[in-house]
């Protein structure tokens, strides 16, 4: 896993665009949500990771996260937040 800075943000997660993906949640809450042909976007003004489809819409707001790292082949990307909660994005 490599670390990720927040101005190579957008590129990895316009990766999850158009793909099927499952979003698991560890901490706090723990929570699988599968999701298909997601549109995934990086609002770089107000710091939000948006990720949707036609059930589910999930925001991440970046204020409080304090790492972000992918894998080497970019299928998997893991968010680590301040609250507790760890999030973990799989192609």
């Amino acid at each position: 896993m490599k670390r990720v800075k927040e101005k190579e943000l957008q590129q990895y997660i316009q990766k999850f665009n158009s793909k099927n993906i499952i979003v698991n949640l560890g901490g706090v809450i723990n929570a699988k949500i599968q999701m298909e042909k997601v549109k995934s976007h990086y609002n770089t003004r107000n710091g939000i990771i948006s990720l949707s489809d036609l059930r589910t819409n999930i925001k991440i707001d970046t204020s409080t996260v304090y790492k972000m790292q992918v894998s080497e082949n970019e299928t998997i990307f893991e968010v680590y937040l301040d609250n507790g909660l760890d999030l973990r994005i799989e192609k």
